[in-house]
């Protein structure tokens, strides 16, 4: 499991992605404007079967690191969800006050026992959950944050942050690193 994410992150290297400190990158990083979400009233279901409300899933009661997957992904999915992961672990103390959210765009493919896999060779911890629905919920939610792009080949690295309370995101485009991320929510939560 280790050796997997560890692939991943040397090919982000390779690939020019991360510069070795720590996942951070050498240029002046992405974007991080800050959007307003107005969230569709639907539900989606958990990795473990659960049905729960996204408003739920990205209640404003603790900070939330959001972004758009799909398990059969070979280029940017799989980076992104290291990128989670090493984020997650490196919260050390705060690992429970944050809540990591990942929503497939493939809901047809990804089944709820397909993203309960997927999670397990991440190694998550706690407070990191990995969602689908139907087609048109999924849409939705992704004209919601401003990422729907058609098809799922289609995707963008985007990675979406709110500090606890409110409806203000800071989106981060690209694939960053954990380090990155870590800094990128640290100023979203002083906002």
């Amino acid at each position: 499991m280790r050796t997997w994410i560890g692939i991943v992150v040397v090919l982000a290297a390779l690939c020019g992605v991360v510069d070795g400190r720590e996942g951070r990158r050498d240029s002046a990083g992405p974007s991080r404007p800050v959007v307003e979400v107005s969230l569709p009233d639907i539900a989606l279901t958990r990795s473990d079967g659960a049905r729960v409300a996204l408003h739920e899933v990205l209640s404003d009661r603790q900070p939330v690191v959001m972004n758009f997957i799909f398990t059969s992904c070979t280029t940017i999915c799989p980076v992104m969800s290291a990128t989670f992961s090493k984020f997650q672990a490196g919260l050390g103390a705060r690992r429970g006050e944050v809540k990591l959210v990942s929503i497939s765009i493939d809901p047809e493919y990804d089944t709820p026992a397909r993203l309960a896999a997927y999670a397990a060779t991440l190694e998550t911890g706690p407070g990191w959950g990995f969602y689908t629905g139907n087609q048109s919920d999924i849409v939705a939610i992704q004209r919601a944050f401003g990422t729907y792009r058609g098809e799922k080949l289609s995707h963008e690295a985007v990675t979406f942050i709110r500090a606890r309370g409110g409806q203000r995101w800071t989106r981060v485009d690209g694939l960053v690193g954990a380090g990155q991320l870590r800094d990128a929510f640290a100023r979203a939560e002083a906002q």
